[in-house]
């Protein structure tokens, strides 16, 4: 009782119970009414199914869904129909994500494996997930109810009223309330809503109370045939144990539950009922037009009336008013009221009009990364940039080609005399010379003689 008592009290019909309805959590009946998503038929004609699909992004914050948490035994219902590609993909029914978007706790439908999982977080490891498979009956375009019954060690099965089996789990992990409840979506990518039709969604704090839930209107318990024939004879039994007592035998031990006996032919019409109770108030219609005022009745012992005509009912008011009398003393003090019931909650109100802009709000955390986008145009070239500062100076390079021959370069300047050189050897006789010229006269010189 202690942890039914998280959870709110929620009515469906004329059946109240503690839990959570995920349906009015997301607002999916006002957006029906809004015309974000459709509404169909559900699993019978009198039943009411909306089409979830990529048009809203059916994603809460959990506190707001759960403020008090979610007890530790629970029991998840969905009322569903897959189509299209929900029957072949591995996506998550029902989600919770921790802050920074990875997943706690999940109902997940694989339709790759054609299997029906349930992740949650151990106390003492990661993530776990528990597979119930091959549910081939369940991956088609029919109505199926899907009831996830989870206790502290165990998570049993139901699928159309039918037990599917059970598996024993380890202690888990309080649920944190700081992040978000997502229905419908992609397992690896959160970001895609999937297409499929839901007729109720809730999560049942009792979870024994969830096993009472209905089938009959099913198609899978409506399509059910006729009974076979008799079977063959059983062999008989063994003979008995001859056992005397005195006055009477005490009762034998409980025998073992029968098997479920044939489904009965359909009853005849049963007589008509006693009338239903009194159903609840309606809601308030809407203001009427205001009446046509009347004449002023006429004076009478100085006192005016007034006749007011309700023509929805043809009845007059006669509304007398005599002269203002003298205010009399103020009365004492009242005792004060002892506080009034806790009152239903209210119908949805319309939507107001349109709000001034509010002031900023926090920024939000880090969204989920989207998927790889594809690849661009190719941009416009740039404008040609500034010079860049003068590098550092390179190491020497390698020996560049031989460059082509150079012109005729100018005569140099006469360079200086050079160091005397050393003799050379005595070179041949030359050949013998030209005749030379006649000289001048000789003068006459006297010689004198002493002897």
């Amino acid at each position: 009782m202690e942890q039914q008592s998280m959870c709110p009290q929620i009515s469906i019909g004329e059946d109240h119970f503690p839990g959570f309805y995920i349906m009015s959590q997301f607002h999916i009946a006002e957006l029906a009414r809004r015309g974000t998503i459709q509404k169909v038929t559900g699993s019978a004609p009198q039943h009411v199914a909306y089409r979830i699909g990529p048009a809203f992004n059916f994603r809460i914050n959990t506190r707001s869904a759960y403020p008090l948490g979610l007890p530790e035994e629970f029991a998840f219902v969905a009322v569903l129909r897959m189509s299209g590609s929900a029957i072949k993909e591995n996506w998550n029914i029902w989600q919770m994500q921790y802050e920074n978007g990875k997943e706690q706790l999940a109902v997940r439908l694989n339709g790759e494996s054609r299997s029906l999982e349930f992740t949650f977080t151990a106390l003492d490891t990661e993530r776990q997930t528990v597979a119930f498979s091959p549910l081939a009956f369940l991956f088609n375009d029919q109505w199926h109810q899907v009831l996830l019954q989870v206790s502290r060690r165990s998570v049993v099965l139901f699928v159309d009223c039918v037990m599917v089996g059970s598996q024993n789990i380890p202690p888990r992990r309080k649920v944190s309330l700081d992040g978000f409840t997502l229905i419908g979506k992609l397992k690896d990518n959160p970001v895609v809503a999937m297409p499929f039709e839901l007729q109720s969604m809730l999560i049942h704090c009792d979870a024994a109370r969830a096993r009472t839930e209905a089938c009959y209107d099913l198609p899978a318990r409506r399509s059910q045939g006729p009974a076979g024939p008799p079977g063959p004879a059983g062999v008989p039994g063994i003979d008995g144990i001859d056992v005397s007592c005195p006055n009477s035998c005490p009762p034998g031990t409980s025998g073992h539950p029968g098997l479920p006996g044939m489904k009965g032919h359909k009853g005849v019409k049963g007589e008509a009922g006693e009338p239903g109770k009194q159903g609840h108030k309606g809601e308030e219609g809407d203001q009427g037009s205001s009446g046509e005022v009347g004449s002023q009745g006429p004076m009478i012992s100085n006192k005016m009336f007034i006749i007011l005509t309700d023509y929805s009912t043809n009845i007059n008011i006669v509304l007398w008013q005599g002269t203002r009398g003298f205010d009399g003393d103020p009365g004492p003090q009242g005792v004060a009221g002892a506080t009034g019931d806790h009152g239903q909650r209210g119908v949805t109100g319309e939507l107001g009009p349109k709000g001034g802009t509010g002031i900023l709000g926090l920024r939000g955390i880090t969204g989920v990364p989207g998927p790889k986008g594809d690849a661009g145009l190719p941009g416009v070239d740039g404008r040609e940039g500034i010079p860049g500062m003068p590098g550092a100076k390179g190491g020497f390079g390698k020996p560049g080609v031989p460059g082509e021959v150079g012109l005729q370069g100018l005569p140099g300047l006469p360079g200086a005399p050079g160091p005397k050189g050393l003799s050379g050897l005595k070179g041949d006789a030359g050949l013998a010379g030209l005749p030379g010229t006649l000289g001048p006269a000789g003068k006459a010189v006297s010689t004198s003689c002493t002897c």
